[in-house]
């Protein structure tokens, strides 16, 4: 997928995951396209077709039977995007079988979709994951941005949290936090609501340099401490101001501490709506992409989230035959 300088046409070609329970997801996905002025298709998968073959008479063909299935599923959609009042003109739907991830990325492969849209489908307690393993695949393996929506997701997104991390110095990580930035602003724009921008950081081996053997003085490790912070600081405000976001209502945080916990806890306390978070590739090996920050927070949270792939990322699911 080609990088976009102009963040006002970043997403072109979106691909909505059908959710019996996810209009809410869908008229988000509708209100996306008509403010990227994008394309808008919906792929629903059905599954193996082993699971329908005991409906239909023994005789019918595997290519009758795809119709059959595919024609009632079709019929579903459109009939509950008539009940909702959702009147989107001319819709692609597509109805695929097997695999639901590899079926979404696929069709990602197939169409050049440049953002997938999904309604989250593991459970919303406390306790509970709010991604279930298609979401968990597509986060890893789709080479387009994925957002994962709460089925209860508001209307208005209020807070957007970007979480950025500038002080790799590569012209991919640089890439990819400029992604994150520009598309977490651009949504705050249109939904006008409010861009926090959020930075972790930490003194390396900190536990190590205030106990044991390496231990050293409190005056020197909290010097230490201060000198990186004052480095991670100046470095993210360097990078926030080159970018010159036009947001009315946003604010830097650069806070102490654990990536994951920090983003977690900051995204429970603010009521983040929507976190927006780069993958961190840990490996060459194709699909081996999640990096530990963003894996954890995926895992954890409870808020919608919208990830994108360093540059360059390969899927390794390959295209249909």
């Amino acid at each position: 997928m080609m990088s976009r300088n102009n963040s006002a046409d970043r997403f072109k070609s979106i691909l909505l995951v059908y959710s019996s329970k996810g209009m809410g997801t869908l008229k988000r996905a509708v209100k996306m396209a008509q403010d990227h002025q994008a394309g808008l298709a919906i792929i629903d998968v059905a599954g193996d077709l082993d699971e329908f073959k005991g409906l239909l008479p023994p005789a019918i063909s595997e290519q009758d039977l795809k119709k059959a299935v595919s024609a009632e599923r079709r019929a579903v959609i459109e009939d509950q995007l008539h009940s909702a009042g959702i009147d989107i003109g001319p819709l692609d739907i597509h109805i695929g079988f097997g695999q639901p991830a590899v079926e979404i990325i696929r069709n990602v492969l197939a169409f050049q979709h440049d953002l997938v849209i999904k309604t989250a489908v593991g459970g919303t307690g406390i306790s509970q994951r709010l991604f279930g393993n298609t979401a968990i695949k597509l986060l890893r393996k789709c080479p387009c941005p994925v957002w994962i929506a709460r089925p209860d997701s508001p209307a208005d997104l209020n807070r957007i949290l970007a979480a950025i991390d500038p002080m790799p110095t590569s012209d991919q990580s640089q890439h990819l936090n400029r992604q994150i930035l520009e598309t977490a602003a651009q949504i705050a724009r249109m939904e006008d609501g409010h861009l926090d921008i959020l930075h972790c950081w930490h003194l390396p081996g900190e536990s190590m340099l205030s106990s044991g053997r390496t231990r050293i003085s409190a005056s020197k490790l909290a010097k230490m401490r201060t000198l990186a912070e004052k480095v991670h600081r100046h470095k993210v405000v360097e990078f926030v101001e080159s970018m010159s976001i036009e947001v009315p209502s946003k604010k830097l945080h650069i806070l102490n501490g654990d990536p994951i916990g920090s983003i977690l806890a900051f995204a429970n306390r603010e009521a983040s709506d929507l976190i927006v978070i780069g993958t961190a590739d840990k490996s060459a090996i194709a699909g081996l992409l999640m990096g530990s920050t963003a894996e954890c927070i995926i895992e954890k949270t409870q808020t919608s989230l919208l990830a994108f792939k360093p540059e360059g990322f390969i899927s390794p699911i390959k295209p249909s035959q």
